[in-house]
């Protein structure tokens, strides 16, 4: 298998487990249950991490990914974890992922 298409399957993995843990939860719910909190911190780290794994080469032939945003957001929830502004991070579960799970599958389904 492609590396490239592999590393697309773990960021769809790991959205779908997002999806999973995120379902029913309101934002209320997500700030005060800290295990969904940081079982979907930990995810979209991985999300980051697989994309930032993901070749040039690919990534320039689907620029309308915010590819260096998903690598900036990777970046803080791993490094500066002490300040995470989850506001910010509900809204990127909330609008960001569902789009960019679309993107992925259209990846994936064409490498």
């Amino acid at each position: 298998m492609d590396k490239d298409k592999e590393r697309v399957g773990h960021v769809l993995d790991a959205i779908n487990q997002i999806n999973a843990i995120k379902q029913n939860l309101t934002y209320e719910d997500f700030v005060s249950n800290l295990a969904a909190k940081w079982a979907l911190v930990k995810l979209v780290e991985i999300v980051g991490e697989a994309c930032i794994k993901i070749t040039n080469e690919t990534k320039e032939k689907y620029p309308d990914i915010k590819w260096r945003q998903i690598a900036g957001t990777r970046h803080i929830l791993v490094h500066d974890y002490n300040v995470i502004d989850f506001p910010l991070l509900w809204e990127i579960l909330e609008k960001e992922i569902p789009i960019l799970k679309e993107q992925l599958e259209n990846i994936y389904n064409s490498i």
